[in-house]
């Protein structure tokens, strides 16, 4: 701490024009090129990726458009008609259809347990399922809360690779690399779970590195720092 305080009164009495100023400000440079060229990650010198991620609550107003985006969630409008069984389960008993009118309404093969109605206020309903023999299929809808949708159309974090778990966990990740798994999440728009808790994609950002991104100029920043203490060992 001694020799900081001492370096500190040395630099600021120090004339400015003099050979030792000069001699010391040029080793400064030199040693925070390389410092900075040594310690920074390959072919970059500061984070060119960051990644944040939402929280998602069962009180979201956009619950019902967060969970629609997934891929075990089925959106019915009443303006589609392969839609109709599932109004007309809405607020009725059971049915049983043929086994082609189930995969029509559930848009070909596509299995889910969650129906959702985007009403004014979304409307949530799990599928009760029970087939037979004759290839038709008992249908029925249960009214469920928010919080058993979020449960239903939610993936696993274990699903993903451990970069897309430490973001889930951690909130944000700033990184010099692609996240691993990002693109995958980026396509199948998965509410995921982690620890209890359910999160969608936030934002990507990427800004190019300070000093370049290849590691052509990760040797000229070392090559340049080198030069300048080289050189202030030779000022007089």
């Amino acid at each position: 701490m001694k020799r900081i305080v001492y370096l500190r009164e040395y630099l600021y009495y120090m004339p400015f024009d003099s050979p030792r100023a000069r001699r010391a400000v040029t080793a400064l440079v030199g040693v925070l090129l390389l410092a900075a060229t040594v310690l920074a990650p390959i072919g970059t010198i500061a984070w060119s990726n960051e990644y944040t991620v939402e929280q998602v609550e069962s009180e979201d107003s956009q619950l019902g458009e967060s969970l629609s985006l997934t891929d075990q969630a089925t959106s019915c409008y009443a303006e589609i008609d392969a839609c109709e069984l599932f109004y007309s389960l809405k607020d009725n008993e059971s049915q049983v259809v043929s086994d082609t009118t189930y995969r029509a309404a559930q848009g070909g093969y596509q299995e889910t347990q969650l129906v959702i109605f985007p009403e004014a206020t979304p409307e949530f309903y799990q599928l009760q399922l029970t087939p037979y023999e004759n290839e038709s299929i008992r249908v029925g809808l249960t009214p469920i809360s928010n919080t058993t949708a979020l449960e239903l159309a939610s993936t696993p974090s274990i699903d993903y690779p451990q970069d897309v778990q430490n973001l889930v966990e951690k909130g944000q990740v700033r990184t010099d690399e692609q996240l691993a798994g990002y693109a995958l999440w980026d396509h199948t728009r998965d509410i995921i779970s982690h620890e209890n808790a359910y999160y969608q994609l936030g934002s990507a950002t990427f800004r190019g590195p300070v000093f370049g991104g290849t590691d052509v100029h990760r040797l000229i920043l070392l090559a340049v720092g080198a030069a300048l203490c080289y050189r202030a060992g030779r000022v007089e």
